[in-house]
This record gives structure tokens, sequence and C-alpha cells, in this order.
């Protein structure tokens, strides 16, 4: 290999020639990479980018099994030719071309000088490395008896909306609440949170949670919100914290309800529209598991007509509703219960951060 003004000059391998990040680990999610790959001769892939999904690691093949195919291996043990992630592309020789790769949570998407290539959910298709690149863990780029350059490979983290530690009171003065005396800071050792400790003095118009905090000034449509969570309250079928999204006004909005166990009313992704909150998706077999003093890791991921929330990896809530849900306020509360929230960031493309009238007719 030679690094020279034009980059890194990988020389055709018997069979690979590779490169790997040696320094700090890099981000497992929510970050983007982007490389510059050019074949100079060869006829097989002249880019396989190696990065990090979660706890797994996928590579993006550039040129391929005889030289034109662009896929991902492995997912679910099959590798890009067999997959169903091949596409087809007459890669010119000493013409560079720009991939990029999006890792949102546990959403892959990749992208061909500009163009969409692939949009895997990798919670339903988990993804693994054929042993030929084992060694580009956990991020790394190599040619296959190909000689290339990388002109350029940066990594971006993903940089949210919004994000609060609860550490102090100005991340309280972010947040907009249905009753300000049942919320107070909190922390142990390194950890903060915002805890909602008592049952709120409000009445929402129609029926919906009681307990409420919203963030600021920020209407998001299609994002990912992720916070850690502890349930404080005791152990009964509807114990549980809420998500709130979409909110326009006190009778209008969704709420993503995590309980104990699932029925019509609990566990699930529920409308508030001008009449008593009515559930959108099928009831699930199973619920969540609070326990007793443990913090969860929660993600919320809203795309289109689709809501996805993930408790601790798993993914917990599954919905397609008929139409997109509307752009509007995210936060945090519960029906009727107590618990803690900490670790609140919220990542979007396009946000509104304008001014917002009082959400609560008291403006608390």
């Amino acid at each position: 290999m030679v690094f020279d003004a034009g980059g890194l000059t990988m020389e055709a391998g018997s069979p690979l020639t590779g490169v790997t990040w040696q320094g700090a680990a890099p981000p497992r999610t929510d970050y983007e990479l982007e490389v510059e790959a050019t074949r100079l001769a060869g006829s097989d892939f002249f880019c396989g980018l190696t990065f990090p999904v979660n706890d797994a690691h996928l590579t993006l093949v550039l040129g391929g099994w005889g030289g034109a195919l662009t896929g991902l291996s492995s997912l679910n043990g099959q590798d890009a030719f067999e997959n169903g992630t091949a596409s087809y592309v007459n890669y010119e020789t000493k013409r560079p071309y720009r991939a990029r790769v999006r890792v949102d949570g546990e959403r892959v998407r990749t992208y061909l000088a500009g163009k969409p290539l692939h949009d895997i959910d990798t919670g339903r298709r988990r993804p693994s490395l054929r042993v030929e690149v084992m060694a580009s863990r956990p991020l790394g780029v190599a040619s296959f008896d190909t000689r290339a350059r990388i002109s350029t490979l940066r990594l971006r983290r993903r940089q949210p909306v919004f994000s609060a530690d609860f550490a102090s009171p100005a991340d309280l003065a972010q947040m907009e609440f249905s009753d300000r005396s049942a919320w107070e800071q909190g922390a142990a050792g390194k950890q903060s949170w915002l805890e909602l400790k008592d049952a709120s003095d409000y009445r929402p118009p129609h029926r919906s949670p009681h307990s409420l905090a919203l963030v600021r000034n920020l209407e998001v449509e299609d994002f990912a919100l992720t916070v850690r969570a502890q349930q404080t309250g005791r152990e009964y079928g509807h114990r549980d914290l809420c998500l709130i999204l979409a909110w326009r006004d006190a009778a209008h909005f969704a709420y993503v309800h995590l309980a104990s166990q699932p029925d019509e009313h609990a566990h699930n992704l529920f409308l508030v529209d001008g009449a008593a909150r009515r559930r959108l998706g099928e009831v699930r077999s199973k619920g969540v598991d609070w326990g007793s003093d443990l913090w969860h890791d929660i993600r919320l991921e809203k795309e289109g007509a689709g809501v996805r929330v993930f408790f601790d990896g798993a993914l917990a809530l599954d919905v397609v509703c008929s139409e997109p849900l509307p752009a509007g306020r995210v936060g945090l509360g519960s029906f009727d219960d107590t618990g803690r929230f900490s670790e609140l960031r919220i990542f979007a493309d396009a946000a509104n951060e304008a001014g917002k009238p009082p959400a609560f007719s008291a403006g608390r």
C-alpha cells in the first residue's frame, strides 16, 4: 500500500489487500460513512467497506463477483450474491465512485453517486461478515485481487437536534410540563435524570396521558429519539412510561405506551385526534419487563407511516399507520405512573425550531 497526495493505493492482493482503523472505537449507530474509491486495475471488488452496526458488522461491496456486483455482505448468513441486495454497475476503470453509508439504530441505508442503493432493517435481517474480511473489523476497507485507490474515507457522527442530560436547570428549561410540580431533577454519581415523582394535577381534554414533559420550540416529522428510562412505580399490567410524538395540541397528538402487559389500551401506539385515544397497532403478545431499579435503553424511530420502538435493543413495537403522522412536538411522560428519564437525544434531518405557543392552558 502507498499513501500519497491522491490517497491510499492498495495493490492487488492474494487475494485481499486492506486497511483497518486502529484508533478509538468508532460509533456503532447514528453515524454516516463516505468513501471515494477507484478501480485502477483488476476485475473484482475495488471497495469492500466494513462498518459496525450495533453489535455486528456489515460490508458494502462495490464491484464484486466479476466486477459489477454491488451489495451488502452478509445478511442472515447470506452474502451479497444471494441475499437480494445485489445490483450490477458497469464500473469504469480509473473512474472514482463515491458511496455513502448511514446507520440509524437498526436501519442501514447506502447510496452510490447520491442515489439510494439499500434500505435494510437489520432487526429483521441479521448482519454478519464473510470470513475473508474479519480483519477489517471494526472499520476498514479492502480490495479483492484488484488494484484500487481510496481517495476519501470520512466518518461523521449524526448530531442530535436536541440533547438533554437533565443535569442543570437549563435542561429543565427546555421542557414544558403539564404539571411542573410533579417533576423534579435528580442525580446519583455521574448520572442525572428528570423524574416524574407524583401524579400530575392535569386533566387532558380527552382520555390520554396525564403527565407530560414536551420539548420546547422543536417540531419534527421523521426522527429518531433515544432515552434511558427507569420505571419507579409498582408492578401491574398497565405499569408504563410514554413517549410523545406528533403533538399539535392537547387534543391532537400520538404517544407510545410501553407497558408490562399488552391489551386494547396498553403497550401500543395511540392517537388522540379530538377524541379519546385509540390504538393504531395490533395487540402484541407481550409487553416490556421494567424490573425494579433498572435503567433501560429506549429508541423510537418514526419514518413515514412507520413507528418502531426498541427496548434494550429488542423490537418492542412496530406499527405502520394508514397514513403518516404529522410533524409535531415530542416529549416524555406517563399515563398515571412514575419514572425517570435520562440522556434524551433527538435526531432528525429537518427540524422546525421556531417558538411555539404554550402546550397547556395553564402555561406550566
